[in-house]
């Protein structure tokens, strides 16, 4: 999504030397399998972007997290739509007698 999620905007440094980057998986298979579902990250992040809502309903908030907020949804929309690809198909037509 090109954002980082602070609140408030980060400094500019100077650019450091990194070291290589070193990848492994630090959750269990079985789990991660669970986890990685695209159902479930499309519903675990929409639990994020309503905990994030009732925030800035609830207090006065920065503009920081509302940006937070506006990033979180559209990584929402993302993965949403990305699971609606996958799925494919045509969307089923709606009759008269469905309720709206």
């Amino acid at each position: 999504m090109g954002a980082v999620l602070n609140e408030k905007d980060i400094p500019e440094r100077p650019r450091l030397a990194l070291p290589p980057s070193f990848r492994a998986r630090i959750v269990p298979l079985e789990v991660y399998g669970r986890l990685s579902h695209p159902d479930l990250r499309v519903a675990r992040r929409a639990a994020t972007v309503a905990s994030l809502a009732r925030i800035v309903a609830e207090r006065d908030v920065s503009k920081g997290l509302r940006r937070t907020l506006l990033t979180q949804t559209r990584r929402l929309e993302h993965l949403a739509r990305l699971r609606l690809d996958e799925i494919g198909g045509a969307y089923p037509q709606e009759r008269e007698s469905d309720e709206a």
